[in-house]
This record gives C-alpha cells, sequence and structure tokens, in this order.
C-alpha cells in the first residue's frame, strides 16, 4: 500500500543566531558561549579591537526573529494546505 498523503514542509535557514532583540526583553541571553561572547565583551567594555576582515559579512540574526519567522512559516504552511 502506498501512502498518497502530502506533507508540507518549510526550511528556515539562519547562519549566527545571537540574543533578542526585542521579546522577551531587548538583549536577553541565557549564555555566553558562541557568538555571544563578542558583542556582550564589546559592550562591557573587555573587546577595545580585534582583527577583521572588511570584506566579509556575519550573517547575525537576533533569536526572538528567528522564532517569529519559524511560527510565520508554520503558520503560512497551514494555511496553504
Amino acid at each position: 500500500m502506498i501512502d498518497k498523503t502530502v506533507y508540507s514542509s518549510d526550511i528556515i535557514f539562519c547562519c549566527i543566531v545571537i540574543s533578542t532583540w526585542k521579546d522577551p526583553i531587548p538583549g536577553w541571553i541565557d549564555n555566553a558561549n558562541g557568538p555571544t561572547k563578542v558583542p556582550l565583551g564589546a559592550s562591557l567594555g573587555m573587546v577595545r579591537s580585534s582583527y577583521v576582515d572588511r570584506k566579509r559579512v556575519a550573517d547575525i540574526v537576533p533569536v526572538d526573529m528567528v522564532v517569529n519567522v519559524t511560527i510565520a512559516a508554520a503558520w503560512e504552511t497551514s494555511y496553504r494546505r
């Protein structure tokens, strides 16, 4: 027997996820691991300079934007179905 049910799906791709932008509290983080260390260290005055390649771009996205897009994509997928 072949199941002919069609399943809908969305793919959400985020490169680097950091602390929140607005929700639930601006700048909220639950740890200081990974890419969050650099902005945290800079805001506390611990990181004053670093070596960077100005030709490169860091795709940094706040976690609340990722969650909002995920919820919106799930709603859109279920609505289209």
